[in-house]
């Protein structure tokens, strides 16, 4: 349903309350979980290729684990209560326990996947929307390594034309589809960044092809690991990436899919109003 998912405006997880949710505490003998958001075609396949070219890290793919947690929480906590206001019923001292159940599901999941095997520090986790469950990480997760992947919202609009888009509430069914989702996310995305105090480190897209190696380096930081050669050369990763961007990670990086809106400018002309803000405070 095109309107499925929790907005800012209609859920009462208030700053205030996200104070009171639980939080796990850290499991330090299994690798840890990186989430890569944004927006479908923004960029977060070529993102994960690069990391999974590090030594220290395991591509995880799009995980549906995150999204698992909510129905899970919804069976665990129910009430007549819509998620996230349900996640008050773990605020009560005999439900604490919650945020570890939380984290303990997630990492059950990851060792079926063969995830939590030795040898890796970090696993990736890309699955598109991601970001709407965001409390649900919080809790688990703390002190998660999130790293949030930005491209122009006209690219993203193209882009998402241009393949069949199979998951994330029927977001690619329309280029109208497609601004009601971009706009509705990014707003809870930037509520839920704010409020729950997340650490996370923004990528823009075309700023990473411009300055490869200062934003693989400024990537890799944010996670404690130096710069690998085989990161900067990730197109030669013999990984093959499911996701709509697997030939394009086989590429060196180029910019050629930067700009591509200027084509269709005529037909995205009737959506600039909307985009307007949300181009203007991306920077573009």
């Amino acid at each position: 349903d095109l309107h499925s998912f929790p907005t800012r405006r209609s859920s009462d997880l208030h700053i205030g309350n996200i104070e009171l949710l639980p939080r796990a505490p850290a499991r330090a003998d299994v690798p840890q979980p990186i989430f890569i958001m944004g927006f479908p075609r923004s960029g977060t396949t070529l993102i994960e290729q690069v990391l999974a070219s590090h030594s220290a890290v395991r591509a995880g793919g799009e995980l549906s684990f995150v999204t698992e947690l909510r129905q899970f929480s919804l069976q665990q906590f129910a009430g007549p209560e819509p998620f996230p206001d349900n996640l008050a019923r773990t605020w009560t001292a005999d439900n604490r326990w919650a945020a570890t159940l939380f984290r303990d599901y997630y990492f059950a999941r990851a060792e079926q996947y063969g995830l939590l095997a030795p040898g890796k520090r970090y696993f990736t986790d890309k699955m598109p929307f991601n970001e709407i469950w965001l409390p649900l990480v919080r809790m688990a997760f703390p002190h998660a390594k999130i790293v949030r992947v930005l491209r122009h919202p006209l690219d993203v609009c193209v882009s998402m034309l241009a393949n069949n888009m199979t998951h994330g509430f029927n977001c690619g069914f329309s280029v109208e589809d497609i601004v009601h989702h971009l706009l509705a996310v990014s707003d809870l995305d930037e509520h839920y960044a704010r409020e729950l105090a997340v650490e996370q480190l923004q990528l823009h897209y075309e700023r990473f092809v411009a300055e490869q190696r200062n934003e693989t380096t400024r990537l890799l930081a944010h996670l404690g690991l130096e710069l690998e050669p085989a990161c900067l050369s990730f197109h030669e990763n013999p990984r093959y990436a499911p996701t709509p961007s697997y030939a394009q990670v086989t590429q060196q990086l180029n910019d050629r899919s930067i700009g591509r809106h200027r084509h269709y400018a005529a037909q995205l002309a009737p959506l600039l109003p909307q985009l307007q803000r949300l181009i203007e405070a991306r920077g573009y």
